[in-house]
This record gives structure tokens, C-alpha cells and sequence, in this order.
């Protein structure tokens, strides 16, 4: 629930700076608080002291806030690649589509991409295998 203020205007919801993060979460903070009885300015006041508290023992490292996943993560990847290969939505909308960073729809991508490679090379790497087996039976097997 972001307020309102900073959706307006913001095309790409993974282009969102910190100062902009800690603000929308006290504002969160602030309605909840709100919702149980307090007045405006008592959940103002709380909301600020917590996220100076955060500020303060969090500042400066990266935190992640995983979503509630209705499918697997491998088939959601799956999806965002066959989707990205296809065309249908470029790497700005996947990651407005999918709630994730631009940077993580690129290692999804990128991910995604090396293991049907791998997988290919493999399938490529057996059937040859069974060729030269093959090969060997029929040739070596009339002499």
C-alpha cells in the first residue's frame, strides 16, 4: 500500500529511491497505527521514531522483501522468459508485471537463458553419444 503521492507521476515501480521507501513505510505505519485508535499525530510520531530506528540499524544495507508467490519461482522465471523471447513484454514491463527490480528481471533472463542452453548441450551431447554407440555396434560389430 504505497500512498498516493508516490505512485503519481512514476511509470516503473522498481525505480523507487530509498528516501521514497522510508517515507512510504511510515506513512504505512502511520495508518495502521491509526486503524487501532490513535490519533494522527500520536501514529505520526510513532511511525517516524520507527523508521528512524530502522534508518538506523538497517541504513545503508540492501533488504529484500520476498512477495507471497501463488507459483513456484522456477515456473514464474519460465514464464518471464518465454514471455521476454517472445516479445511480448520488454524488461521494464516485466518487472512492473512481476513486482521485481529491473535488475532481477535481467538475472532471471539471463538465468533462465544459460540452463535451456546447458540443457540443450546436454540433449545435443547424449544424442551424439548414442550415435557413436551406434557407430561402434554397426561397424565394429560386421568385422
Amino acid at each position: 500500500m504505497r500512498p498516493k503521492e508516490f505512485t503519481a507521476g512514476r511509470k516503473w515501480k522498481s525505480t523507487v529511491s530509498g528516501a521514497e521507501i522510508t517515507a512510504s513505510l511510515a506513512a504505512v505505519i502511520g495508518q495502521s497505527l491509526q486503524k487501532r485508535g490513535l490519533t494522527e499525530h500520536d501514529s505520526d510520531d510513532i511511525a517516524l521514531e520507527v523508521m528512524q530506528e530502522v534508518r538506523r540499524t538497517y541504513g545503508g544495507q540492501n533488504l529484500y522483501f520476498p512477495l507471497e508467490q501463488g507459483q513456484s519461482i522456477s515456473e514464474r522465471d519460465a514464464e518471464i522468459y518465454q514471455r521476454y523471447t517472445k516479445g511480448e513484454l520488454s524488461v521494464q514491463e516485466i518487472a512492473l508485471e512481476y513486482s521485481i527490480s529491473l535488475q532481477w528481471a535481467y538475472h532471471i533472463i539471463r538465468t533462465v537463458r544459460v540452463k535451456q542452453q546447458q540443457e540443450q548441450e546436454e540433449e545435443k551431447q547424449a544424442q551424439r553419444e548414442k550415435e557413436r554407440t551406434r557407430w561402434k555396434r554397426e561397424n565394429w560389430g560386421s568385422e
